[in-house]
């Protein structure tokens, strides 16, 4: 009997007509209770189980697909199978007649001689006419290098003032395009090829002449510009302007070179191997010196200490470290000759040097009261009487032959300049009526120009100038 029937069993036939709940025992109470549970589990079984089925529906179907798909390749495979064995088949019966298309090839090995009487006559024959070939080339690229060049020079001689600035669509370049297809075909066959006695010489020989050409087209536009440049500014000025256009100038250069033989210039095929330097760096370093030799003659011309140390300046942090080593391959031929105007420049710093502090500096003649160093000293000492131990360290320096050591450094609490020039170390900044005398004048000189050396020059030469210097100095005080 199930719970619905008890209950209706249970139940009366009609209902009640009042509303009053019927009392019922705890323990009816717990029993419905718990049958109403038992009732939502089994509602939540059923659901379960029905999805439970669903999945096992869909595991049937997919395995039943599964099986279908796996028979279809079985077949496939016993069709393969039985096609192989068909072509093997055939294939047996073709081996069987003709066995003679089957070991052609190695009886051709094992019978065959390729040498001959007639061998090195052969290969004579054949160097011969490679030789030939290579002249030919050699002599055609050659040829049209010097017709580019003859090109040019018709181009530019309608013009009564030609262009100063270099750009890859002008006549310097276009005419030189129709040399690339005999360049590189010289190029590309002697770089396929082993090098053979006596054909060392071809390529170079092309570079050579492409260079000479290259060198004396653009050397007279790369002089007047220089030159226009060098009449209407300054040196610095002029040193800015002059880079910047050779380093323009080398990036043509390099693409231009690189079209006309279709490799870059530092390919091994190009490299010869008693020079250190391939041919665009000769070409790009002769076309530098033109700006060496504009610049060298100011240069020598200058005594100014400020110009001297903003051309080393620019040089070196502007010109190589800015424009020439970013450029790499195209414009390394230039950092020599920047290299050897910064070494020109410093020369001429040191000289300049040596002559404003001979005349200047070691040419001075102090006064007593320039000389008077212990008044000097106690009168500092009783303004500011709490830094003793300064005074005393500044006395004992002065007094001291070994003033200067390895690491000597100019600042304002250098232990001789910062004393003649300021007083006490660390002491003039809180004293006001301690006044500069015609020392030190003359030391803030000394000061300054030793500062601007080691800025410009390099430490090991400054240091033995000023350990020079510094040592009459005191010696005389």
């Amino acid at each position: 009997m199930s719970l619905k029937q008890y209950y209706a069993l249970k139940a009366p036939a009609t209902p009640l007509a009042t509303n009053t709940p019927v009392p019922l025992s705890s323990t009816i109470q717990q029993f419905m209770t718990n049958a109403q549970t038992c009732y939502r589990v089994c509602e939540t079984v059923e659901e379960h189980t029905e999805k439970s089925l669903a999945l096992l529906q869909e595991m049937e179907d997919r395995h039943v697909s599964v099986k279908t798909l796996t028979s279809a390749l079985y077949e496939s495979f016993e069709t393969l199978l039985t096609e192989l064995d068909a072509l093997n088949v055939k294939v047996q019966s073709l081996e069987g007649p003709l066995p003679y298309f089957t070991r052609i090839s190695s009886i051709a090995k094992a019978v065959v001689d390729y040498s001959s009487k007639d061998t090195s006559m052969y290969l004579a024959a054949y160097g011969e006419l490679m030789m030939h070939a290579l002249h030919t080339l050699r002599d055609f690229a050659v040829a049209t290098v010097e017709a580019a060049r003859d090109h040019v020079l018709t181009a530019i001689s309608t013009h009564p003032s030609p262009a100063l600035d270099l750009d890859e669509a002008s006549a310097y370049y276009l005419h030189f395009h129709a040399c690339a297809p005999a360049c590189q075909a010289l190029t590309r066959h002697l770089d396929m090829r082993d090098t053979l006695p006596g054909n060392e010489s071809f390529l170079p020989d092309v570079l050579d002449t492409y260079v000479t050409v290259r060198t004396q087209l653009v050397t007279p536009v790369v002089d007047a510009y220089l030159t226009s440049v060098n009449q209407s500014t300054d040196i610095v000025s002029l040193l800015r302007m002059g880079c910047q256009y050779m380093v323009r100038l080398c990036q043509a250069e390099y693409t231009l070179f690189r079209h006309v033989f279709g490799v870059v210039p530092s390919a091994p095929v190009l490299q010869v191997e008693d020079q250190d330097e391939h041919a665009f760096q000769r070409m790009i370093f002769q076309l530098s010196y033109s700006l060496y030799h504009a610049v060298r003659p100011r240069m020598l011309q200058q005594h100014n200490l400020d110009v001297l140390c903003e051309i080393v300046e620019v040089l070196r942090r502007e010109v190589v470290d800015t424009h020439i080593r970013p450029m790499g391959d195209a414009a390394e031929a230039v950092e020599p000759v920047v290299d050897r105007m910064i070494g020109d420049a410093q020369e001429r710093l040191i000289l300049c040097t040596q002559k404003y502090l001979r005349d200047e500096i070691e040419a001075f003649v102090p006064t007593l009261a320039d000389l008077n160093y212990p008044d000097k000293l106690l009168g500092a000492c009783a303004i500011v009487h709490s830094f003793t131990f300064f005074v005393l360290d500044a006395m004992g320096n002065i007094l001291n032959g070994n003033i200067l050591t390895d690491a000597f450094t100019l600042s304002v609490d250098n232990s001789i300049l910062g004393l003649l020039t300021h007083g006490i170390p660390h002491v003039h900044t809180t004293t006001s009526d301690v006044k500069k005398t015609g020392l030190a004048d003359v030391v803030e000189q000394l000061q300054g120009i030793l500062e601007k050396e080691y800025s410009a020059q390099d430490r090991a030469v400054c240091d033995a100038d000023v350990q020079a210097l510094m040592q009459r100095i005191v010696h005389e005080m």
